[in-house]
């Protein structure tokens, strides 16, 4: 990484900043928590430390940190309002920071992300409890990089929140009828008339991408499944 930078963390996000050159001066936390069914609160507390850290550490840099979409959904659980400290001491204590809420970051992990969770259970022919009325909202982690990326060396905003995400949410219904299809492999699953979703606005995006991106595409979710089911399924498999 070039010296105007630093990248935080060793994941799925931290790589894909891995080709990446920063001409602005910024240190982008990739690290944290990243399991949102997390409880518990010793690995809240140790990202908080790695925040103070780096707010400590890169005082004169801008500090980019990842967060969550699911800020925006009524129900508050442990991990959405640990996002929502960590945001406020970034506003609080950084001089210059941008955060970035994304949705359901795909790409190939052995941690429990939705894809590679549903993925695997699909292939081990486990049954799975499909929530009817729950919407999920899929971005590259490749488009992730790429849009931040953008948006950090254009330099257009500072110490603003900002939603990287699809056009669309789409049911976990027709996302895992989708999976099961790029796998060739039945599934087996037991509905729940229950589940909520929330609207996730991309305003920044519309105004600052170009019309053709990707993002923008109706099947671009089906497009990102078709790309990364099959690497995840091939590490299951290893």
């Amino acid at each position: 990484m070039d010296d105007m930078s630093t990248i935080i963390g060793s994941g799925m996000i931290a790589k894909s900043f891995s080709h990446y050159t920063f001409l602005k001066k910024c240190a982008v936390i990739a690290a944290g928590v990243s399991n949102s069914g997390e409880t518990n609160i010793v690995e809240f507390q140790r990202e908080e430390a790695l925040i103070r850290y780096v707010l400590d550490q890169y005082a004169t840099f801008k500090i980019v940190y990842f967060s969550t979409c699911s800020i925006s959904q009524r129900n508050k659980t442990p991990y959405i309002n640990h996002k929502l400290k960590v945001e406020k001491m970034i506003e609080d204590n950084a001089r210059s920071y941008l955060i970035f809420r994304l949705p359901q970051a795909v790409g190939v992990t052995q941690n429990t992300t939705l894809i590679a969770f549903l993925a695997r259970e699909i292939l081990k022919n486990n049954d799975l409890t499909i929530q009817l009325k729950a919407k999920r909202n899929l971005i590259d982690v490749n488009d992730v990089a790429r849009m931040a990326h953008q948006i950090i060396e254009a330099d257009v905003i500072t110490n603003r929140i900002v939603n990287i995400a699809a056009r669309s949410s789409i049911f976990v219904s027709d996302i895992v009828k989708e999976i099961s299809t790029i796998l060739n492999c039945a599934y087996r699953s037991t509905n729940a008339d229950v589940g909520e979703y929330y609207e996730i606005s991309i305003e920044f995006l519309e105004n600052f991408l170009h019309r053709d991106d990707p993002i923008f595409d109706d099947h671009y979710w089906k497009n990102v499944l078709l790309k990364y089911v099959p690497l995840i399924a091939q590490l299951t498999e290893e």
